[in-house]
């Protein structure tokens, strides 16, 4: 126990030491040695220096401590003291992801850090607003303040700073897709850091550079590259266990989860995702948690666990809400706006001053000046005017984007659904001897879908092609291969022809035709039944012929010339079912009709059925894959620089 007046003494002693020996002590030194002093510049100070030293462990407490900093040097009009409470709130806004009060509080902070001639203030607050554009995806303002930061770095020698600003700018370049320069940035950062013992940028920089691998592996499909990101993902997270870094350990861990989706490996993904998800939850990461539940989402939806894939998603649509709107980034750009002008009234200012002098030094001149300065004064109004509505313009677009950006990520997230629901390659390998699926939608999602099951020793395929294309089209292929799961896997129907009247009900009942509608929408589809043991098979189609190649050559089985749904009334829709033998080695074909629709070749008209039917006649004994390639690059070569008019969807079998 120590005794009383010696604890009196020490923090009277405490209070005597320059606050630059202060540097020297460890944070709960300085958190008690604060009670004790008065309020003055030395207080404000150390304010600053807890909240620094808090930053990566309790942003919360850091805000706390450097709002008092803020409010003291006001009080003080301690002007040095002020810029480094902005500089320490600005960084705990970018954190949380406010970046219009992170903009505010850099501009307000890059102003004093001019008038007070802190360059090294300077350098950081540059890189702190490039980070914050960089939030926004705003790539070419984060590089231009980026590079203003790292030119007054290099000038005075502030090497410290040299590994986040390589780290950083390798990143943005790495945004903008030119891998080869950013993994300069990124090779300069880790040199600086290992010579500087920065185990902290290190983490960071290994971060970036197994993101780097990572999508230079998806680009060049080379599974080496996907080895080495989680070689350097888990370099970083080491790292950042050291350093108790608990955001950035979440934010490794999901980056790991990523390159194991890529490779399929969904199970091994969840339990980084969950670990991650822990994590940020802990420390109120919610730009983590907005990404991660996505993920986490499309990995239940992958494994078969929809009840988890809906909770995970709610969770992630609740805290999209939360996240800052886009009327944060046009109030950005208003700041930034208000900025420039600030910097270029000053400019003006000083040429007004010099224009002052110089008549008074030579009046000899003065109407030459008088008119040049006029002249000069023009054309910088009229270039703010310009520079304004060149603004205005920008803040349109990011409206724009954003809305459009909102509307893809939505679509795409339905294309994830959409793909998780057709069946696995896999499915179809372990069913039949060979195949192909040829599959192009038109757009991200499509309205051409197929189908596969094996039930009661059949195994059954259909290809649909349902009204429209895109999202219409795509609502309608969820619709028909939800009601083909319930007639066949849950009713046990097999016969192709009962199928498609079930399925004719089905489409009719869920878009409300049988009542007074004017809702036309339904599919095409063609259907078979396979019987391995007994050599047969068994079709039925609406408005889709199925093609199917044997020692006689090519034969072509009409379909009904009714289409599933649509206004007909129940007793004026019939299927017919087909059935037939067939021998080892014969060769099916089920088809949308958005490859003989397509335009182009030398004349710039369809492709047409009975071309397509030629075709798929002439190449029957070649190898599945063979077939593939042939019909990918014959309706490529077709096309040519036509715009894709429909999906297309073909599927072979060899039996």
């Amino acid at each position: 126990m120590i005794p009383r007046k010696i604890k009196v003494f020490v923090a009277a002693a405490c209070l005597l030491l320059p606050l630059r020996l202060l540097a020297g002590y460890n944070l709960d030194s300085m958190i008690r040695v604060l009670p004790g002093m008065p309020a003055d510049t030395n207080r404000v100070v150390l304010l600053n220096r807890i909240s620094e030293a808090l930053r990566f462990t309790d942003q919360d407490s850091a805000a706390v401590y450097s709002d008092s900093a803020r409010s003291l040097s006001e009080k003080l009009n301690f002007k040095r003291g002020l810029l480094y409470s902005l500089m320490n709130l600005a960084n705990y806004n970018s954190m949380r992801h406010k970046f219009k009060v992170a903009l505010d509080l850099n501009l307000k902070a890059l102003n004093l850090a001019q008038e007070l001639k802190e360059e090294k203030a300077q350098v950081r607050i540059y890189r702190s607003i490039g980070t914050t554009y960089y939030g926004i995806h705003d790539y070419d303002n984060g590089l231009k303040n980026y590079e203003a930061g790292l030119n007054i770095a290099e000038r005075i020698g502030y090497r410290s700073e040299l590994p986040a600003f390589y780290s950083n700018l390798g990143i943005m370049w790495h945004s903008k897709k030119d891998f080869g320069k950013a993994m300069e940035y990124y090779i300069k950062a880790l040199k600086l850091a290992d010579a500087n013992k920065d185990n902290r940028s290190r983490s960071y920089v290994m971060n970036s550079m197994g993101k780097l691998y990572f999508d230079i592996g998806k680009k060049d499909e080379r599974p080496q590259d996907f080895e080495q990101a989680i070689k350097y993902y888990k370099q970083s997270l080491d790292l950042k266990k050291e350093m108790n870094d608990k955001r950035g350990m979440a934010n490794t861990l999901g980056n790991i989860g990523d390159v194991l989706i890529e490779r399929g490996r969904y199970s091994e993904a969840l339990d980084y995702y969950k670990q991650g998800y822990d994590l940020a939850k802990e420390t109120l990461y919610n730009e983590w948690l907005e990404t991660g539940c996505f993920n986490m989402s499309d990995i239940y939806v992958k494994l078969g666990d929809y009840k988890n894939a809906y909770l995970i998603h709610k969770e992630y649509v609740a805290i999209k809400d939360t996240l800052e709107s886009i009327a944060d980034r046009k109030a950005m750009a208003d700041l930034q706006d208000k900025f420039d002008d600030e910097q270029r009234d000053k400019t003006i200012q000083l040429q007004q001053k010099e224009n002052e002098l110089l008549e008074a030094e030579v009046k000899s001149r003065n109407k030459t000046l008088v008119f040049a300065s006029a002249g000069l004064v023009i054309v910088i109004v009229f270039a703010f005017f310009l520079y304004r509505s060149y603004r205005e313009k920008q803040k349109i677009n990011m409206v724009i984007e954003e809305k459009n950006k909102n509307i893809t990520d939505s679509i795409m997230y339905a294309k994830r659904i959409q793909t998780a629901i057709l069946p696995a390659r896999e499915q179809f390998a372990q069913a039949v001897n060979d195949f192909f699926i040829l599959y192009k939608p038109k757009d991200i999602v499509s309205g051409d879908f197929y189908f596969f099951t094996e039930m009661s020793g059949k195994v059954i395929i259909a290809v649909a092609d349902c009204t429209g294309h895109g999202v219409p089209g795509a609502f309608m292929s969820m619709i028909g291969n939800s009601l083909l799961n319930r007639i066949i896997k849950e009713k046990g129907e097999t016969i192709p022809s009962e199928i498609l009247s079930q399925l004719h009900r089905g489409v009719s009942e869920a878009l409300q035709q049988n009542k007074d509608t004017e809702t036309r929408d339904g599919m095409d589809i063609a259907l078979v039944s396979i019987d391995r043991k007994a050599g047969s098979i068994a079709y039925a189609g609406a408005n889709r012929n199925l093609y199917f190649t044997n020692q006689a050559g090519m034969q072509e089985v009409a379909a009904d010339k009714s289409a599933i749904g649509g206004l007909h009334s129940e007793n004026e829709v019939k299927f017919t079912n087909h059935e037939f033998a067939f021998a080892p080695g014969d060769t099916l074909y089920l088809s949308t009709d958005g490859y003989a629709d397509q335009f182009g070749g030398p004349e710039g008209k369809k492709f047409r059925t009975k071309r397509f039917r030629e075709m798929l006649g002439s190449m029957g004994n070649k190898k599945m894959e063979a077939q593939l390639n042939e019909l990918e690059s014959t309706i490529d070569g077709w096309m040519g620089n036509n715009e894709q008019l429909d999906d297309i969807l073909v599927i072979g079998v060899k039996l």
